[in-house]
């Protein structure tokens, strides 16, 4: 008993120094305490008193009430005092979160208040890991088929980008051999562009429900330049402004994010869509971005200032493409109605300043793809009743329908001097077409795909 009182000391000294130097709590568990409890409510979508916790940015912005933080005094944060219920408002106690919802457990508070105690330090790259989705793994009984998801064509450097699950192919589109594959992707391909001279291509893509991920590729050897990750599910289109400087990406989370291609750094997000983001376009002049949505609606966008300028509702479903006329003038979309509409865009874009001039019924199913030839003068629309056509754009002139294709085709390209025209569809083929006439083209030794598309079309 003579040695118990001072053993039983030294473990409590053992005790309390172990607490003294344990690491404060890092933003990055702050942030998933705030996923679990809050962003349902504090999302930057329509986020409740303009508190968005979604990000280290946002959440030090505060709300309408004010700084949610006081750095080094979690007592004194509002955000703490409204989590404990210690923060009133019109002769009200608040809570968050509101009403029935679970309450945050003594641990994830004190997660919180360790965290602002310590100085609130920002978010470091360790801490900014890439998430991985753990999903089961279920062996095929047939052999896969390998999807084309976009297509995109380099006129400078006369190559073809094939998008498909976690790859892309480079292809010289004239004798058709593959260049090199560009492998790494996380989830599908669905977007790709090249830039003005060709020797830069980014590709968009992502994991479901988890995030969205951009890389830059040189396209000369295929080493991978740069990995983004900004979006907080996959990324299904992709825009390159013509000065090369900005890139566009949009997700199925509904943002809109603009990049800085000098440095991969994020310059804005653009929150207004109330669905998907499947189409996007920059203006020639790169100062308006045209997005297309699962909300049935086509957006105008200040690219300078991040601002909408105007909100075309005109579509009665969801719109898939859209694409700005070569001179800038003219914005074409299409979607699940079957209809390409025509707007005359303004200088400004401002509302009421974009008149619609066509709403031309197209196809016997949504369309899914436009695509414009180089010089502007001829359009390519493919639709989910397996056909494309080819029209006047000038004109709005129906010009022929290639044949029925194998599969829908969601990849689009004009190649060769615009005189060919290459399908890309989910059944994994590719098809070349003459632009005059609309008839295959074939070659003497055509890939394995090219082999089977030419297969299935005979």
């Amino acid at each position: 008993m003579r040695y118990l009182l001072p053993l039983l000391v030294f473990a409590f000294g053992l005790l309390c120094a172990s607490a003294a130097e344990s690491p404060p709590a890092t933003f990055q568990a702050v942030h998933g305490i705030f996923e679990k409890h809050c962003l349902d409510c504090h999302d930057s979508k329509e986020p409740e008193g303009n508190l968005v916790l979604d990000s280290f940015d946002t959440l030090m912005k505060g709300g309408e009430t004010g700084g949610a933080l006081v750095i080094g005094k979690s007592a004194d944060s509002l955000i703490v005092k409204m989590i404990e219920g210690r923060f009133e408002r019109d002769g009200k106690t608040l809570i968050m979160p509101p009403r029935k919802k679970k309450k945050l457990t003594a641990d994830e508070i004190a997660t919180i208040k360790s965290w602002i105690d310590s100085g609130a330090p920002a978010p470091d790259k360790s801490e900014l890991a890439i998430k991985e989705l753990v999903v089961p793994k279920i062996i095929p009984k047939v052999a896969p088929r390998n999807p084309v998801n976009a297509l995109a064509y380099s006129p400078a450097q006369k190559v073809l980008a094939v998008a498909r699950y976690g790859s892309i192919d480079l292809i010289a589109p004239d004798s058709r051999n593959k260049l090199r594959s560009l492998r790494g992707h996380r989830g599908n391909v669905n977007g790709v562009v090249f830039s003005s001279n060709g020797s830069r291509l980014f590709s968009v893509s992502g994991e479901n429900g988890l995030l969205g991920e951009v890389k830059e590729w040189n396209a000369a050897d295929g080493s991978l330049l740069r990995t983004w990750q900004g979006h907080k599910d996959t990324i299904y289109s992709v825009a390159l402004s013509s000065d090369g400087k900005t890139l566009a990406t949009g997700s199925y989370d509904q943002k809109i994010k603009l990049w800085d291609v000098a440095t991969g750094t994020e310059l804005k997000t653009l929150s207004g869509h109330n669905g998907a983001v499947f189409g996007l376009s920059f203006r020639p002049d790169g100062k308006i971005l045209a997005s297309a949505s699962a909300d049935s609606t086509v957006k105008l966008w200040d690219v300078n200032k991040g601002e909408r300028r105007d909100t075309l509702a005109q579509s009665a479903k969801e719109v898939y493409a859209v694409a700005f006329s070569a001179d800038g003038k003219k914005l074409f979309a299409g979607g699940v109605d079957n209809r390409i509409r025509v707007w005359q865009v303004s200088e400004t874009a401002a509302e009421t300043t974009n008149p619609i001039l066509e709403s031309r019924f197209a196809h016997e199913g949504a369309i899914l793809r436009l695509c414009f030839s180089s010089d502007g003068r001829l359009l390519l629309s493919a639709a989910d009743d397996r056909s494309i056509k080819l029209w006047n754009a000038v004109e709005m002139r129906e010009r022929f329908v290639l044949e029925k294709q194998s599969d829908w085709c969601v990849g689009l390209a004009f190649v060769s001097a615009d005189q060919r025209i290459v399908a890309g569809r989910l059944d994994g083929t590719v098809g070349f077409y003459q632009t005059s006439d609309g008839k295959i083209v074939s070659t003497g030794s055509p890939s394995p795909a090219i082999a089977k598309q030419e297969s299935v079309s005979k």
